[in-house]
């Protein structure tokens, strides 16, 4: 049993979901629905790529200090290459951590180009004690006094000029005590690293918000122990707020979410090994009564796009078809990608929004096929009666309703909501759609 819990954060007063299935939460605008749903995502996102975490905030604590020999050897290059000199044999590009690189295998090479610019440093300076007064060994000597300031400042922030041996020994040290901070965080995970990732994701510190994310009564966000466990019912989880995220561009900014989505949908090849009930479910979808063609990503050199070819053979830019046709497209190319099994958990926030009724009734549809013929898990935030109901009764019909699950935010006090559980019983969350008919009466006449 997966279950989320949420005490007094932000809209959210307290709301305890189980995520065994297909999740249903339905409420009014600004109940907490989608800061649920990101939440929830990101816990999840965060726990599962917690490694990357710790590597991305390595580079970050080093950045200063690989800038600053980056800048180094790229100048050492031009003023040796200008005086016609044997330029330092080191790569800018080299400095980075790569991919899935031992983190000690990291200061190593650290190490080495650091030993290799005191080297060249040196050789410079030598010029000076030999009296050597030719105009390039001047100017050499200028900027290795440069390059050693540059280094002095981030060692003590001061402006004293300490002592090479001192400087490339404190840099050394530096970079191997937060290496060793890294992999201890790596071993052990500390909570923390989470806390302050997704304070910054939420633009909000989370040290009074309560939260746990559970996996057979296993916390994953283990705030007693202060560590933060890896989900393993769980495998990946997608987010879709929109199908609008699909004309999005990585290198224009925008929600990281979005990226996450548009690179899983980019970079993930084609499964042509896929099941029968996943076969089943793709043609489904690409049938006349849905999108009638299929979606890609045709990664050809010259033309990167999303493609929708209809089944008459048509091709069209993905972007410039109906909202509809990319939210069904979305699906097929998670399907078709291999994305989707068992132990996915899709998070979508108003999947019935740009949609048509017919193809909310037939998207209900397809989560509920999903769920049967490959047990993906839903958490699906919705304020939509044919949706609602749609995946209630289409369930029934499948024989897995014992597997969906109803919440509904109810205002407690102010602008704070207490998410109820309501089993497979709708009612609820109809009577609170009555008001829209509440207001209609209100705002109009009805005969």
């Amino acid at each position: 049993m997966i279950t989320f819990n949420i005490n007094e954060f932000r809209a959210i007063n307290n709301a305890e979901v189980q995520l065994d299935g297909i999740t249903v939460v339905a409420g009014e605008n600004g109940s907490g629905k989608s800061t649920l749903s990101r939440l929830l995502y990101h816990t999840i996102k965060i726990s599962k790529e917690y490694n990357a975490l710790v590597r991305d905030n390595l580079v970050e604590e080093l950045r200063d200090i690989v800038s600053a020999l980056r800048t180094i050897i790229r100048d050492m290059q031009i003023f040796d290459r200008q005086d016609n000199r044997s330029s330092i044999r080191l790569s800018q590009l080299s400095l980075n951590l790569k991919e899935d690189e031992d983190l000690m295998d990291y200061y190593y090479r650290l190490s080495a180009h650091i030993d290799s610019i005191d080297n060249h440093i040196r050789i410079l300076l030598e010029k000076q004690s030999n009296m050597d007064n030719r105009p390039y060994s001047k100017r050499s000597i200028i900027r290795a006094e440069h390059y050693i300031k540059l280094l002095s400042n981030l060692i003590d922030n001061s402006d004293a000029m300490l002592d090479t041996e001192i400087i490339f020994n404190k840099l050394k040290d530096i970079i191997l005590t937060k290496i060793n901070d890294s992999i201890k965080n790596i071993e052990y995970r500390p909570i923390g690293l989470f806390r302050n990732e997704i304070s910054s994701i939420f633009s909000q510190k989370m040290d009074n918000a309560k939260f746990n994310l559970c996996e057979s009564d296993i916390p994953i966000t283990d705030w007693d122990n202060k560590i933060l466990r890896e989900p393993s019912i769980i495998q990946n989880s997608v987010y879709i707020d929109t199908p609008m995220a699909i004309g999005y561009h990585l290198d224009v900014g925008g929600y990281g979410y979005w990226n996450d989505l548009i690179y899983t949908l980019k970079n993930t090849k084609p499964n042509y090994s896929t099941s029968t009930n996943v076969e089943t479910l793709f043609q489904n979808i690409s049938g006349d009564n849905i999108v009638s063609g299929q979606v890609y990503f045709n990664d050809d050199i010259v033309s990167q796009e999303f493609v929708y070819k209809r089944n008459d053979g048509q091709t069209f830019n993905l972007e410039e078809c109906a909202t509809g046709i990319k939210a069904f497209g979305i699906l097929q190319m998670l399907l078709r990608n291999g994305v989707l099994s068992k132990n996915t958990l899709l998070i979508i926030d108003e999947p019935e929004a740009h949609l048509h009724p017919q193809w909310i009734v037939e998207y209900a549809r397809i989560i509920v096929l999903m769920h049967k013929l490959i047990g993906v898990k839903f958490f699906i935030a919705s304020h939509n009666p044919d949706m609602v109901s749609a995946i209630r009764y289409i369930a029934e019909k499948e024989g897995i309703l014992d597997s969906v699950s109803y919440y509904l935010a109810n205002k407690t006090e102010g602008y704070s909501y207490t998410y109820k559980s309501l089993g497979v019983d709708i009612d609820p969350i109809f009577e609170s759609f009555n008001i829209a008919l509440d207001r209609i009466s209100q705002y109009g006449q009805i005969d």
